[in-house]
């Protein structure tokens, strides 16, 4: 049993490792669509 409880402990840090890892990258790729959108944002208000 105890073997098990950690087994299946190290799944679920896998599986948070991988989450966070998705978070992260979404994360990053919005931020960096914000950008794009901020500056094309302040380019188009260039007269």
């Amino acid at each position: 049993m105890h073997v098990k409880q950690w087994k299946q402990n190290d799944r679920t840090r896998q599986t948070t490792d991988e989450n966070d890892f998705y978070y992260r990258k979404i994360k990053t790729e919005n931020l960096y669509k914000n950008q794009m959108e901020k500056s094309e944002y302040f380019i188009s208000q260039e007269p």
